[in-house]
């Protein structure tokens, strides 16, 4: 026992502590802890002996920023002609907004267009950060135009693209002409004294396509490691190739593992650069996060600004270099200025009012987050290491092996959304039934290329600026990005589309049995299950039963002991003269009672609410015929 400044403290040691915890919850703290991913435990308590042999390990050193932990304010600008997106450049700068993340440029075809699209951008002061896809033409366009006004050295972001990313989306790609084409391009930057960047690793697509953070870190620096390989093998230094290269995450709603997970990746680029021999080993990676679509909701759109804010969050603790916030209605097909608005301004809010922006890698010495960082870097790693061994990223993306891997991990997370042990609010958990049924936002076509304009193309190659050349295509099974939410968004559109959720209340009756304290709890979770699929229901007692007619679902409510006294016997003379209806009970024990009688299933809170609902609006659906 000891005194600090008045105040009695007791010196505690943590066996004890242990022992009192134990107590408390009259178990051992082993049974809390909780595996996420292969390799990577959770604990509920964390100390100094977690970290101490993590800091003993050479290479484990996380390059940091120099001066300041702020960010790029990097909102992706869409628009559809030269001059509307000079309207939204001039307005995002007037809010604040200094880095302009554009993906197309399929309509700026000529000079007059380009000068036309960026009359508001100040080449010295602000930054660019431009994925150009598979619209190479931009891109030779753009460096012509500014190589004849002079402004090349100024500039400063990015314009390049992932020579990948046409490959893993649609399946096929001339990957050969899009790896010359950089080199090309890098080739060309020096010469004339251009310092963007231009290579890009968008690690985001392996998150779109349900990959788990250690997938995630395994397959971008697989990527990320085979473009360094081609490049070097078609003459550029690594050096050369480091300092040109951006690699873009997602981040999702898991505060402290998307924190740990771009504190990993730090790591990882520096054991990379090693590995290849960089004279500049230490040199800091740069990083472009985006909020994740992959964990957005079309319904109850509300609930992706608390999920975005947290995402951005962490990425802002985690020092990432550009930030971008989706807008909390980005997954509809008509979002909303407020939404861009609100994601542009939570940038002032995590750096101006949270401070995040003054300290350089504030979750720096956390237990926790240190334990975990170094967890996802090791299998992240050992999982690379793998890769490399059995052929590497491009054989492995040919024998389909991360494309199943990918799939595995994306069905985890849906199975978790069905019987929601992943609660999603709005979605599978908390649905509103009166909530607008949205219009969502079609699939990016901005990696479609654009027909090329042959009048500035024969200016360009008398210019001596890259051009791309067509060559052989390589083709695989293309990844599939989707958002682990939009199963069950689709069901319930169906149930909007066919009219079946206005009719559901005179179609589904919950029966309750017993008093209403013993139904209560369960009747609420009914109502829950039902409102996932946009359906309604008539609540009845039992004694009223008989007085219902035209029903197709019945489920009957209430406590295992309420069931035991009554007798179903009357299911079987309705089913006969209702061939079409169907019979649930409440309650996982009632087992005997569906072997006796023709009842159809049970609603327990392990069920999946998924089939549960496509059966019963397949049964509404055969009965409105």
């Amino acid at each position: 026992m000891g005194e600090i400044d008045g105040t009695t403290t007791h010196n505690v040691n943590k066996q004890q502590w242990i022992s009192e915890a134990e107590n408390a919850i009259k178990g051992s703290l082993e049974s809390l802890h909780k595996t996420v991913y292969e390799g990577i435990k959770i604990k509920p308590l964390y100390d100094l002996e977690d970290v101490e042999d993590i800091k003993k390990i050479k290479g484990m050193k996380i390059p940091l920023k120099e001066s300041s932990n702020s960010w790029n304010i990097s909102q992706l600008l869409i628009a559809d002609t030269p001059s509307e997106l000079n309207e939204k450049i001039n307005y995002a700068k007037s809010r604040g907004q200094h880095s302009f993340y554009l993906t197309n440029f399929r309509f700026i075809r000529k000079s007059e267009d380009l000068n036309l699209a960026f009359q508001s951008i100040d080449w010295k002061e602000d930054t660019l950060f431009f994925d150009v896809k598979s619209q190479s033409d931009f891109l030779s366009l753009f460096l012509y135009e500014q190589y004849r006004k002079k402004r090349l050295p100024y500039i400063k972001g990015f314009i390049g693209f992932d020579p990948y990313e046409e490959l893993l989306t649609t399946g096929e790609s001339d990957l050969t002409s899009k790896l010359d084409f950089l080199v090309d391009v890098i080739h060309w930057k020096e010469r004339n004294n251009a310092p963007t960047r231009s290579i890009l690793v968008k690690g985001n697509l392996f998150n779109r396509a349900g990959g788990d953070p250690i997938q995630q870190l395994t397959y971008t620096f697989a990527e990320a490691y085979e473009v360094m390989i081609k490049l070097m093998n078609r003459g550029l230094s690594i050096d050369l190739i480091a300092r040109h290269m951006v690699i873009s995450f997602d981040i999702g709603p898991q505060f402290f593992m998307e924190i740990a997970k771009i504190r990993a990746a730090k790591q990882l680029w520096v054991s990379l650069l090693h590995a290849l021999g960089c004279e500049n080993g230490e040199k800091k990676i740069h990083i472009h996060a985006s909020t994740s679509a992959h964990d957005q909701t079309a319904y109850d759109v509300y609930g992706n600004l608390l999920r975005s804010t947290t995402a951005g969050f962490s990425a802002a603790v985690a020092g990432v270099d550009e930030l971008t916030i989706l807008p909390f209605d980005s997954v509809l097909k008509d979002s909303s200025p407020l939404g861009e608005r609100i994601a542009r301004n939570t940038h002032f809010i995590l750096s101006d009012e949270s401070f995040l922006s003054n300290v350089i890698d504030p979750s720096s010495g956390s237990y926790y987050i240190e334990t975990i960082t170094h967890q996802l870097a090791e299998q992240a790693w050992a999982q690379l290491k793998k890769t490399e061994n059995d052929g590497g990223f491009e054989e492995r993306l040919k024998t389909n092996i991360i494309q199943k891997e990918l799939q595995k991990s994306l069905e985890v997370k849906i199975d978790e959304v069905n019987d929601r042990t992943k609660q999603v609010i709005g979605i599978n958990v908390y649905a509103n039934v009166m909530d607008p049924h949205p219009t969502i936002e079609i699939k990016d076509s901005s990696n479609q290329i654009a027909e090329r304009d042959d009048t500035h193309l024969s200016l360009l190659t008398n210019s001596h600026i890259p051009l791309m050349r067509q060559e052989e295509k390589v083709t695989i099974r293309p990844i599939q990005t989707t958002r682990y939410v939009e199963h069950i968004e689709t069901l319930r559109q169906k149930a909007n589309v066919t009219k079946l959720d206005l009719h559901s209340k005179s179609k589904i009756f919950v029966v309750t049995v017993g008093l209403l304290k013993n139904h209560k709890t369960m009747l609420d979770k009914v109502n829950g299950i039902l409102a996932v699929g946009g359906l309604s229901c008539t609540t009845i007692y039992f004694n009223e039963f008989e007085k219902v007619e035209k029903g197709v679902i019945y489920i009957f409510c209430g406590k295992e002991s309420d069931f035991e006294d009554l007798h179903f016997t009357f299911i079987r003379n309705y089913k006969k003269k209702n061939p079409g209806s169907s019979f649930y009970i409440t309650s996982k024990g009632t087992e005997q009672i569906r072997k006796e009688y023709p009842i159809d299933g049970a609603i327990t809170d392990q069920m999946n609410i998924y089939d549960f609902l496509q059966t019963i609006l397949s049964k509404l659906e055969d009965d409105s015929r």
